[in-house]
Order: C-alpha cells, then structure tokens, then sequence
C-alpha cells in the first residue's frame, strides 16, 4: 500500500520522494487518510498554491506571509523557498505534544523539474529534510529525472487499484446510489475494469446503472488493455447503456445488470 511504502521511507530518513501515480487526486485523498497523524500535512499545485490537508497544515500555512495568502504562490520554485522554513520533528516538552516533520505534496511534479532552478530549489530542501524529519512528495503519472538530481529521489510506483480495491469501490458506489448487485455482478464487473484508476471506475461503475426494467443487455466495457498491451484512449459501456434516461430520482429504482449467460 501506498502510505505504508511512504511512512517506511519516512523513516529512513528519505527525504524527498516521488510517487508514479495514475489518479493524483485520489493519491493526495489516500495519504492525506494515512499520514493524518502528527506531522503537518500540505498540498501544492501551481494554480491553487498551498492548501493545508489536517490542522498541523493549517497552522504551518498560517505562517505563510499574508501577501502571499492573498495571492497564492503559483510558482514551484518559490514555494520551495516557503517550503523550506516548514517546522521538522521535534520532541515531546512541557509545553506541547511531539510532532514529525512537515510533508509537502506537490502535484503535477513530473512537469516542473525541467528547469535548472527547479532542480536547485529541490536539492536545496534534501539535506535540510533530511536532518530534521521532513518530506517533498512528487506526484506525476511518471517520471524522468533531470541528471542533477536523478540519484536523491525515492521513486515509488503506485499501483492500479487491486481486483478487491475495484470491487470495494463498485460497492460502495452502488449502495450509496440504492443501485441493486449482488456479488456476481460485482464479480463480472470487476474483471471488465481492471487495468483502470479510481476515477474511471467510478465513471464506468456510475455508467452502468441503468432505470429498472431498463437493463443492460450486457456489460460491454472496453477490454482495459488491447491485444498490444496498450490502454485504450476510451473505456465505455456498450450502446445500451450510454443512452441517456431521464426520469424523476424519487420515481425511478437504479439498478446494474450483468452480462447475458453465454
């Protein structure tokens, strides 16, 4: 798992990370569950700027001088330079509790270290990081490393959602939309999804529902990988169930149909 891969780097004491990730979104809500804890949590991106993700966060973005709250810092390299005073680890005392070191999240990442000072501004945060307990978190659906700092990232490759992970998420879904399945639909529908991020299939999970006494003649997904091993640019039911129904959400029951036998 994902957060357990992290918090293992986080303590051997590797500072700056980058996760491989298909769904950054759902990466950032996954770690944002799993290192909720005693460290300060915050997110970058480069049109939104910093967001805190747990109240530690909240009070490190306090500190941030308010010109800059005002106007969210876009540019990666002087949030860097922000980064850079974010709190590391520091022990239990008499006046407050023990807490680790900050963790920064940047999104996007795989596009923002092709400039030289982006680079700098990375390395410039390893050692410091390092010696007080804090983490950078690349996300980036891949990675090419510049030379320079190519040998100081830990590189984590996240994996595609696990046939049980895709069948929690199908599950979920359909009970809080009342959509009526029973294991063998989530079954077959598991198996037409795989190879998919969180994000499609929920797409693909909300595409089969179907008004009752309107069912899916079969399931018809895409297969998620072609015969060249390749992913298709579009994952899709079958005609039947993109037809668009409109109907009152109190009048009408949801419910998903499986494959037709044979």
């Amino acid at each position: 798992m994902i957060v357990e891969q992290v918090k293992r780097a986080r303590a051997v004491g590797a500072p700056l990370i980058a996760i491989s990730t298909a769904d950054q979104p759902a990466t950032v809500q996954t770690l944002r569950a799993g290192l909720n804890g005693k460290a300060p949590l915050l997110q970058w991106d480069n049109v939104r700027g910093f967001a805190p993700l747990n109240d530690l966060g909240a009070q490190v973005a306090a500190g941030i001088p308010q010109a800059m709250k005002v106007e969210p810092i876009t540019d990666f390299v002087e949030a860097l330079i922000q980064a850079a005073g974010f709190p590391g680890e520091r022990p239990t005392t008499e006046e407050q509790p023990a807490a680790g070191g900050a963790i920064l999240i940047v999104c996007e990442a795989h596009r923002l270290l092709d400039r030289v000072d982006s680079c700098q501004a990375v390395l410039n945060l390893r050692d410091a990081y390092k010696a007080s307990g804090r983490s950078l978190i690349l996300l980036g659906p891949g990675f090419q490393f510049p030379s320079e700092i190519a040998q100081d990232i830990l590189l984590i490759e996240e994996q595609l959602p696990t046939p049980e992970q895709i069948g929690d998420i199908l599950r979920t879904l359909w009970t809080q939309g009342e959509v009526d399945h029973d294991d063998d639909t989530i079954s077959r529908a598991t198996d037409a999804l795989r190879g998919l991020a969180n994000f499609p299939i929920e797409q693909a999970g909300a595409m089969a529902i179907r008004p009752d006494g309107d069912r899916c003649d079969r399931y018809g997904v895409q297969p998620a990988v072609d015969k060249d091993g390749k992913i298709p640019d579009i994952h899709y039911f079958d005609e039947a169930s993109l037809e668009v129904e409109e109907a009152e959400a109190d009048k009408v029951r949801t419910t998903v149909s499986g494959p037709t036998p044979g």
